[in-house]
């Protein structure tokens, strides 16, 4: 027979779960006591409730987000009904979105690669200097 004992964790207070979640919602740190304060809340031991709990927090934030781009999306659509766009303009605008896409694309793996590089060289000078003591 197994010594492990299954021990219950207490869910967090109402007051600090909110306070975490307004925290990793917006990222933001009012002074020096919240920061200790969210400090002490993420370093405890939480139960599947608590999990839960922020689960669906992060999902009500992207169904309101997607909610709010939808409702941009769609007014954008009516003003441009009104001032007459064609089937046309839409694919030569999306042509010009693709290709403004693909040079991001290929100036983010430019950087990448750079990054790479200048990572692999320091690699190699740590390395050269490591020997040489």
């Amino acid at each position: 027979m197994s010594n492990n004992k299954v021990k219950n964790q207490d869910s967090m207070s109402q007051e600090d779960m909110q306070e975490y979640l307004t925290y990793i919602l917006s990222g933001k740190v009012e002074d020096e006591k919240h920061a200790k304060k969210l400090r002490r809340l993420t370093r405890r031991t939480t139960n599947m409730s608590d999990v839960t709990v922020v689960i669906k927090a992060f999902m009500y934030k992207q169904e309101k987000t997607i909610t709010q781009l939808m409702e941009a999306v769609h007014i954008q659509q009516k003003v441009l009904d009104k001032l007459g766009a064609t089937d046309e303009m839409f694919k030569e605008a999306e042509k010009e979105y693709t290709e403004e896409i693909k040079e991001l694309q290929k100036q983010i793996k430019e950087y990448e690669d750079r990054a790479d590089k200048l990572s692999k060289e320091e690699q190699g000078k740590a390395k050269d200097d490591g020997e040489g003591k």
